[in-house]
């Protein structure tokens, strides 16, 4: 009777050793790094790496454990699963200082009229169904995150008022007001200044390719006949986000400024928590919201592929500045 014993004690302990947390961690690992195309020196960088992916993964389900609802943010594998906070914040995000800048909406909207607008402000809205919001782009590891935000606003605003939809471009505007740094950084309020003063065009992309690497201006008489903002408006909307949606659904997609130091490993879901407000450090386009379900949210068109988060989208609940998305607000007038 005993040697059956034995056999059954091997066979409980072949089975536990199967699901050892860190051969499903090491698999885990090496179908990121397949759907990736990542690739390690040598075994010293793979142990490194591997350890990095493997406290992301415990974030994660740190973060997951306490998910209340099914609409709740949820993180996990993504293409930055290999990287340090550090490493993500130096490569992916810039950080500069909150311009609190004096909300410019009342001359907008006249005191008598904002009831009856509010009023007409549908309970959602999502310009991608109405064919105003371009493919999802991808800033690769230049910090173009301004230039992506500011055209993805004026694309929508050109196609709401035109009924044609384009991907443009913006370029030569490196060192403006000491802020655009083309790759390395800037500021949506102030592309939208340089395009106004300076009467530059947007340029449609298939006449003007994306190469997402600091290069050489192309100045040519195309960036003098492509789209002209006429007006831009850079409001803080802190204390008035409920502006953000009446913005949202009279005048279409805004870009926004964030805090996105914890969106290192989102995958989907609804934003509510652990995000701050205090820092800009990433540039984004608001294309709509959803006010008809028990979290109201923006959806939010990011710039770091499809990969990233819903295909490249993010959703960031509505109503006390989640990930300071109300901080720096642009909305676009355009000719």
């Amino acid at each position: 009777m005993t040697i059956p014993f034995v056999v059954l004690v091997v066979q409980i302990w072949c089975v536990f050793a199967s699901q050892d947390p860190t051969d499903h961690n090491h698999r885990l690992f090496k179908e990121f790094m397949t759907k990736y195309n990542k690739s390690f020196n040598n075994g010293t960088e793979y142990q490194k790496k591997f350890a990095t992916f493997k406290e992301n993964l415990d974030y994660s389900r740190q973060f997951n454990s306490m998910r209340n609802e099914t609409s709740d943010a949820y993180y996990g594998i993504n293409q930055f699963s290999d990287l340090t906070k550090d490493e993500f914040k130096a490569l992916y995000l810039s950080s500069y200082a909150i311009n609190n800048t004096s909300s410019r909406v009342q001359p907008l909207f006249s005191i008598k009229s904002q009831a009856k607008s509010r009023a007409k402000i549908p309970k959602k809205i999502d310009w991608r169904s109405l064919h105003a919001v371009t493919s999802v782009k991808n800033q690769k590891l230049c910090g173009g995150c301004w230039a992506f935000s500011s055209v993805a606003a004026i694309e929508g605003v050109v196609a709401i008022k035109t009924g044609v939809l384009k991907s443009e471009v913006i370029d030569c505007s490196y060192g403006f007001m000491d802020i655009l740094s083309g790759c390395s950084g800037g500021d949506q309020c102030t592309a939208l200044k340089w395009l106004q003063q300076y009467e530059f065009g947007l340029v449609n992309e298939s006449k003007y390719p994306t190469t997402d690497i600091r290069g050489k201006c192309k100045q040519n008489k195309l960036t003098f006949a492509g789209v002209r903002v006429k007006q831009y408006h850079c409001l803080s909307l802190v204390q008035n986000e409920s502006y953000v949606r009446q913005l949202l659904a009279q005048f279409g997609p805004v870009a926004v400024s964030v805090d996105a130091t914890s969106w290192h490993n989102y995958q989907g879901g609804v934003i509510q928590y652990h995000c701050g407000s205090r820092v800009n450090n990433h540039a984004v386009t608001i294309v709509g919201y959803d006010a008809s379900g028990p979290v109201p949210h923006y959806i939010v068109k990011n710039s770091w592929g499809t990969d990233f988060g819903d295909h490249g989208y993010m959703y960031i609940a509505m109503g006390n500045n989640v990930c300071g998305i109300a901080n720096r607000v642009a909305l676009v007038v355009v000719e």
